[in-house]
């Protein structure tokens, strides 16, 4: 017993150690009184300072926190490759944001698969918003609106499944709006900020029952044109009041009125029906009819109409009739941003030609197509201007 006690002695006078006694020691009697209790030389432990209690061990941040001994001893041990190498692996934890867009594009890459390998009545049947590849399903607009049930408050309650509306809360016209080249006269989303541009709303509550893709277009009219002034001076409209010139060539002056007697009522008035109703861009859905409407009060309605007709590929001709509205329906495609893109190489066309590349009014052009674009009838709003209209 007394040369096991001698080994035990030996082993613990040169390393740390602890006993079952040092958990449990005798009240008043410390543990092995003769174990030296002082700190070893080595960095990474230290010895039982003789209260019975395990001591703590202080452990080096960094190799550089070692002393010189101990960096020999590790390059002696063959560790020195590994002395900068951490004891965990760092997380890393995929944000909100990327998550959704990754969940998103597999959700895509699952949707070209079933275009590749199912057929297209069953392709339709499972995705049928895509109106790049269904673009006319009938009675699917019926089908949508008759899933949910619309509240006052702007909230809308669906049964369908991946049938999200555009915007719920903030409407023209009372209900959710749907991108849908089917919708004549249909709610439209309330507009959107445009930065640089007059964000009022002046338009009236006349015709919101009517047509809430005429309100909405007339919403965007006053933001672009502003007030009374006179525009450039190649302007062949002269002075105007909410884009209604006086020239004998311009609508005003057509009518015969005093322009710069105008209230912004009286404006929407004249619009109304000498543009929207005369020159029929009311038949158009309201996913393009807005922008037909704004392209007709710039360059002039039967120009418009002409550019609309060669836009749709189909014979010139002065009128929106059946065949446009039909044509409209049946497009391949992103018909609203793709209009404008003619409109804006068109436009491009014009400064340089006929205001000899002035880049004030191709600026201005520029944000006439930036606001139209941000503000179709079936267009999101970011940041929506009030809905309550005078």
């Amino acid at each position: 017993m007394r040369e096991l006690y001698r080994v035990f002695y030996l082993v613990c006078a040169f390393a740390p150690c602890v006993s079952w006694a040092d958990n449990f020691p005798v009240a008043g009697v410390a543990p092995f009184p003769n174990v030296p209790t002082k700190a070893s030389t080595s960095s990474f432990v230290l010895t039982p300072g003789g209260s019975g209690l395990v001591a703590p061990a202080v452990f080096p941040g960094t190799v550089a926190d070692l002393n010189m001994n101990d960096k020999v001893a590790l390059r002696a041990a063959g560790y020195e490759p590994y002395k900068d190498a951490k004891s965990y692996v760092d997380l890393i934890v995929e944000g909100e944001e990327h998550y959704i867009e990754r969940q998103l594009a597999l959700l895509e890459d699952e949707r070209e698969e079933d275009l590749e390998t199912m057929s297209h009545e069953e392709y339709c049947q499972e995705y049928p918003l895509d109106e790049e590849n269904c673009p006319q399903i009938p009675g699917l607009w019926e089908e949508i609106v008759s899933a949910g049930e619309y509240h006052p408050n702007g909230s809308y309650e669906q049964d369908l499944d991946n049938h999200a509306a555009i915007c719920t809360v903030k409407t023209i016209g009372g209900g959710p709006v749907y991108a849908n080249h089917q919708v004549i006269n249909g709610p439209c989303c309330a507009p959107s900020k445009t930065e640089g541009l007059i964000n009022e709303v002046w338009a009236t509550k006349r015709y919101v029952s009517e047509s809430p893709a005429f309100v909405k277009a007339m919403i965007t009219l006053f933001r672009k044109e502003g007030k009374c002034g006179t525009p450039h001076k190649d302007d062949p409209c002269g002075y105007t009041c909410y884009g209604i010139g006086q020239n004998k060539k311009c609508l005003g002056g057509q009518l015969g009125i005093d322009v710069s007697k105008l209230t912004p009522a009286k404006a929407e008035e004249i619009y109304h029906d000498h543009v929207w109703r005369k020159y029929k861009a009311y038949m158009l859905p309201d996913v393009i009819s807005g922008d037909v409407f704004l392209a007709m009060i710039g360059t002039g309605p039967v120009t418009v109409i002409w550019q609309l007709r060669d836009f749709l590929k189909l014979p010139r001709s002065n009128v929106i009739d059946e065949t446009v509205v039909n044509a409209v329906k049946n497009y391949q495609g992103d018909i609203h941003n793709m209009w404008l893109n003619y409109r804006w190489n068109f436009l491009q066309k014009v400064v340089a030609d006929r205001y000899h590349g002035d880049r004030r009014i191709l600026s201005a052009y520029m944000k006439s197509i930036r606001i139209k674009r941000q503000n179709g009838c079936h267009v999101a709003p970011h940041d929506p201007l009030y809905q309550d209209l005078r």
